[in-house]
C-alpha cells in the first residue's frame, strides 16, 4: 500500500511539474508570437500614393486594404489614394482592415455651345469653366455678322480636361461686297464733242465682289435686279468652292440687287441715290 501511495504522489507531483513547464512554454514562446501578430501599428501616410503602392504598404504592416472608388475629381489622376480610414497616424491592431479611397480620374468639363456668340463673350464663358479659346481661322458666313463664332472644336457637350483650348472659326461677315459709283454720260454738243457734260442721276454703276465658301460644294451664283415691280435675272453661273468673282452693272437708283448662292439669298442691296466711294461690306437688307 505504501508503495502504491508513493507512486501516486510521484505522479501527482510529476503532473504538476509538467503543467508548470507547459505554462512557462506558452508564456515564453507561444504567447509572444501571438501578440506580435496582433500588436498595434500606426496607419501610414498613404494619400497621394497609387493604389498599388498603398496596398503593398498596408500588407507589409499586416493590415488588410479595402479599395473604394470615389467620384471623379478636378485634379487627382485615376488610381491615386485621396483618403484613408482609419486616418493616418492612428494606432490600430494588426490584421485590421484599412479603407483606401481611390480617385476614379479627373472629371471632364463639358464644352458649352459658343457658336453664334462673339469672341469676347465666349472667352469669358470658357474662362469661368477653366477652358481657353483660340481663334484658328476667319471665314465668310452667309448668316453671321463679323466677329461672331461660326464653328467650334471640340463640339458642345464634349467632355475635356481643364485648360483644354477650344478652337473656333470666326465670321468675316458676308462674302458679298458692293461699291456704287456715278455713271458718266458722254454726248456730242458742238465744239465739246466727246467731253463729259453731265452724269446720269438715275443710274449707278454697281461693282459686286464675291467669294464662294470653301466648305461648300460648287454653287450657282445668281444675281437679280428688282425695280418698280419688275424682276430681271442679270447673272447666273456655277462656281467652285473658294472661287472669287467680280461683276459690274448699271442699275437704276432705288432698285434692289439680290445675290443668291444655289437658291439661298446671301444678301440684298439697295441702289443708293448718292455714289459711294468705298466698298459697302454691310449691304442693306430688304
Amino acid at each position: 500500500m505504501a508503495k502504491q501511495k508513493q507512486v501516486q504522489n510521484w505522479l501527482k507531483w510529476g503532473g504538476l511539474t509538467a503543467a508548470v513547464c507547459l505554462a512557462f512554454l506558452i508564456v515564453g514562446l507561444i504567447l509572444p508570437n501571438l501578440t506580435s501578430k496582433t500588436g498595434e501599428v500606426e496607419v501610414p501616410a498613404l494619400v497621394g500614393m497609387s493604389q498599388e503602392e498603398a496596398t503593398n504598404a498596408l500588407r507589409s504592416l499586416h493590415l488588410e486594404p479595402i479599395v473604394v472608388k470615389t467620384h471623379k475629381t478636378m485634379n487627382v489622376p485615376e488610381g491615386t489614394v485621396t483618403a484613408v480610414s482609419p486616418p493616418v497616424g492612428r494606432n490600430i491592431r494588426q490584421d485590421r482592415t484599412v479603407i483606401l479611397f481611390v480617385s476614379s480620374g479627373i472629371a471632364g468639363l463639358k464644352v458649352p455651345l459658343i457658336v453664334g456668340q462673339s469672341v469676347s463673350k465666349a472667352k469669358l464663358l470658357l474662362a469661368d469653366l477653366g477652358l481657353t479659346l483660340s481663334v484658328s481661322e476667319q471665314a465668310y458666313s452667309l448668316t453671321q455678322a463679323v466677329g461672331v463664332i461660326i464653328e467650334q472644336r471640340p463640339s458642345a457637350q464634349v467632355e475635356v480636361a481643364p485648360t483644354t483650348p477650344v478652337y473656333v472659326v470666326v465670321s468675316k461677315g458676308s462674302p458679298i461686297h458692293f461699291e456704287a459709283s456715278s455713271v458718266a454720260d458722254t454726248t456730242s454738243f458742238g465744239e465739246f464733242d466727246g467731253q463729259v457734260l453731265a452724269q446720269e442721276q438715275h443710274l449707278r454703276r454697281i461693282l459686286i465682289s464675291g467669294e464662294l465658301l470653301k466648305n461648300e460644294g460648287a454653287e450657282e451664283v445668281t444675281v437679280y435686279f428688282k425695280h418698280n415691280g419688275l424682276v430681271e435675272k442679270v447673272y447666273s453661273e456655277l462656281h467652285p468652292p473658294s472661287d472669287k468673282f467680280q461683276l459690274a452693272y448699271e442699275f437704276e437708283v432705288g432698285g434692289s440687287v439680290e445675290v443668291y448662292y444655289s437658291n439661298r439669298l446671301v444678301t440684298a442691296y439697295q441702289v443708293p441715290s448718292a455714289p459711294q466711294n468705298q466698298a459697302d461690306s454691310s449691304p442693306n437688307a430688304l
